[in-house]
């Protein structure tokens, strides 16, 4: 993003064109790096002038934007959070409902001699092709969600982009895969707990 602090231009007296008439109503002073007593001091002299209106440090607007970002920042990350935890209940709780509808299956699998990995592995494909789907999706549609945000939130003399970095696109891909990993890893205890003679009597 780029602030423009008011879409002021500044060009220098030799470099303006004898043809173009401007009338003066600012005057910007290149002061340096002043401390706080001696700005209120530079501010404190120029008022006493009656034409003096305005007096805005540079510096000052750039510390209250980069404050402002920074809450931006710190909600934005907060909702990362708050989406991170779901994700993770949601593919959980999936993950649960297809060990609980596939009991027989899993007991039939243990009957045959299948390790615990085999099982929990089959049961954990099916889950990681939908995720896979729904990431691509997500993808898809947080693109489209990203650019309506962007252009509903417009602000005089703040540009803000449009475009999202190939890296957004890599860390979500690859947090997405370590959180359906997560998951799986909490599922195995579950299909280790199924009663093979338990499971295949109830459909008897």
């Amino acid at each position: 993003q780029e602030y423009y602090f008011g879409n002021n231009n500044y060009i220098a007296k030799e470099l303006n064109p004898q043809q173009i008439s401007i009338n003066y109503n600012k005057i910007y002073l290149k002061t340096g790096k002043l401390n706080a007593t001696s700005k209120q001091q530079l501010a404190d002299d120029l008022e006493t002038n009656n034409k003096v209106v305005k007096i805005l440090f540079a510096e000052d607007l750039k510390y209250t934007f980069n404050n402002t970002s920074k809450s931006i920042s710190s909600i934005i990350l907060l909702i990362i959070a708050f989406s991170i935890a779901l994700g993770i209940m949601i593919n959980y709780n999936l993950l649960l409902i297809n060990i609980h509808t596939r009991k027989r299956e899993i007991a039939t699998l243990k009957v045959l001699g299948y390790q615990e990995k085999e099982v929990s592995g089959y049961v954990f494909r099916e889950t990681l092709i939908i995720s896979i789907f729904a990431i691509l999706i997500g993808l898809l549609l947080g693109k489209i969600l990203h650019y309506f945000i962007i252009s509903q939130i417009v602000i005089d003399g703040v540009l803000l982009y449009n475009s999202i970095g190939w890296q957004s696109y890599i860390y979500t891909i690859l947090m997405s895969m370590v959180f359906l990993v997560f998951v799986y890893l909490m599922s195995i205890p579950h299909t280790k707990k199924i009663n093979m003679i338990e499971a295949l009597k109830s459909y008897e």
